[in-house]
């Protein structure tokens, strides 16, 4: 078996924040394996969860099948840049 697949995976995020702390909102991979059963699709950090700023942040999608294949080509960066008034 082939491990899993994205067909999307979300692209990189920079924004100019004027806030400390922001929630950050992207679009879901669309995943998918050979076998016919959706994968299990795991992030280190959930879309809208809240990121401080200044930072940047990798986001890593792992993808397992119902084989145990592993697949961990989906991934982006956050950019948060802050404000000078802080």
């Amino acid at each position: 078996m082939e491990p899993p697949s994205c067909s999307f995976c979300p692209g990189d995020i920079v924004r100019e924040e004027l806030e400390r702390q922001v929630r950050v909102n992207w679009e879901r991979p669309i995943c998918s394996d050979n076998s016919g059963y959706w994968p299990t699709v795991q992030a280190n950090r959930p879309s809208g969860d809240i990121f401080d700023v200044p930072g940047s942040y990798h986001i890593q999608y792992t993808l397992i099948d119902f084989a145990n294949n592993v697949d961990k080509n989906c991934s982006f960066t956050i950019t948060l840049k802050g404000n000078t008034l802080f």
